[in-house]
């Protein structure tokens, strides 16, 4: 596993790591019943290998007119060398994504055993890295109940529930050429450090090779995030000063701030497009309130997926918003948003004499919060829950006449809509 250290400057690529909490005991007489889950797929190879084959070439056209230092050529050296194995590998978990989503399936079945035991629905996206984690996740469920009870499935390509960020129109719009890109262009010209990054890579000759030098450090940082897990301790990529790598991960976080984030520019819509999914955990849950033949729920899908959604159900520290973008690394941190195998767990909790649903929220397996009242810490009436969410459903003016796909991939943010 990747040194702590390094944690922080990983951003999205930053590989799950349990951290052992203490959780709050729930109001005595209540018991779990139900867990309604959602989970990014686990530590992967490079989802593409563009990127990567670009710096080799462009370190190979230096090294060919020998402008590369002893530093560079052992970077190319080494890049080569993983070169075939990321490109057979395109995008599948490495071993450790494997045993991220088993560690999340076997805490879940320890820290609440008495759900476990009745049927298990899991759904993957079409994607083979989300279902590969699904795999995992109920093989390690396999060593505690029968594979029987599991109802297992996967979406199509178009997919409103767990892919619709490429499906609104809006979004892919705002992605495309939304008013995000210069408020992120004149963050990240706040300074320059791609010239200490290339002097150390690159005879001054060869620095003249390179027409866009902040761009091609962006992309050699962003292939270093990805491979620091899966090729730790194979790789000379480990030159960065403390100082690039903060200006670095700052440029990112913003980034992802801006595109999945609850941003001030992007008007709520890159989290609310996450509307079908809120939808999807109300209806599974009133299911499973109502049969009482379930144990979990459980969906697997990638960052575009839970970023968006913490920000869209309102939790606590997920949908703090800034017009300042030098005031988003202290507000909202990717690396903790949406690490690789990052997951929500709605559990619901029972009284024997009582009629009320209580439901508290983990993240990343540690408890958060709504911004909602609650006597009883972070476990809240789940029919105030309930309320606030079709509240908020209800503000956003949704086209209730048309399918689910027409509805998401047309819906335009409505200023109206609930914020807090």
């Amino acid at each position: 596993m990747i040194q702590t250290v390094l944690k922080g400057y990983l951003g999205t690529q930053t590989p799950y790591i349990y951290e052992r909490t203490r959780y709050t005991l729930p109001p005595k007489g209540y018991q779990p019943f139900f867990i309604n889950h959602l989970g990014r797929h686990g530590a992967r190879y490079l989802a593409s290998t563009g990127d990567l084959k670009q710096i080799i070439q462009s370190l190979q056209d230096a090294a060919n007119n020998r402008l590369l230092t002893q530093c560079g050529e052992q970077i190319l050296e080494q890049l080569i060398k993983i070169l075939p194995v990321e490109i057979s590998q395109e995008g599948l978990l490495i071993p450790s994504g494997y045993q991220m989503e088993e560690g999340i399936a076997q805490r879940m079945v320890q820290r609440d055993p008495k759900v476990f035991g009745r049927k298990i629905v899991a759904v993957s996206t079409y994607v083979e890295r989300t279902k590969q984690s699904m795999v995992a996740f109920l093989g390690e469920l396999a060593c505690y109940m029968s594979p029987q009870l599991f109802e297992v499935s996967s979406n199509g390509e178009v997919d409103p529930i767990l892919r619709f960020f490429d499906l609104n129109e809006a979004y892919l719009n705002y992605k495309e050429d939304g008013n995000w890109k210069p408020q992120y262009e004149m963050f990240r010209i706040r300074q320059q450090i791609a010239d200490g990054v290339l002097k150390r890579i690159f005879i001054s000759e060869g620095i003249n090779q390179i027409q866009k030098p902040q761009d091609w450090v962006k992309q050699l940082y962003n292939i270093w995030t990805n491979l620091a897990e899966v090729h730790q301790g194979k790789t000379d990529l480990w030159m960065w000063t403390q100082e690039e790598l903060s200006y670095l991960w700052e440029n990112e976080n913003v980034r992802q701030y801006l595109l999945k984030g609850p941003s001030n520019v992007g008007q709520s819509q890159p989290t609310n497009i996450a509307f079908p999914l809120l939808m999807d955990f109300l209806a599974t849950s009133e299911t499973a309130i109502k049969e009482r033949n379930q144990s979990a729920y459980l969906r697997f899908a990638h960052a575009e997926t839970i970023m968006p959604f913490a920000g869209m159900i309102r939790l606590l520290g997920f949908f703090n918003q800034t017009n300042a973008m030098k005031q988003v690394a202290e507000l909202w941190q990717d690396y903790w948003v949406g690490p690789m195998a990052a997951n929500m767990q709605w559990i619901f909790y029972e009284h024997p004499f009582k009629k009320a649903i209580l439901l508290k929220i983990l993240y990343n397996e540690s408890e958060v919060r709504l911004p909602l009242r609650s006597s009883e810490g972070p476990y809240y009436d789940y029919q105030t829950v309930k309320a606030f969410y079709l509240q908020q459903l209800k503000a956003m003016a949704l086209n209730w006449h048309v399918s689910l796909v027409d509805m998401v991939r047309d819906y335009v943010q409505n200023c109206a809509c609930v914020k807090n």
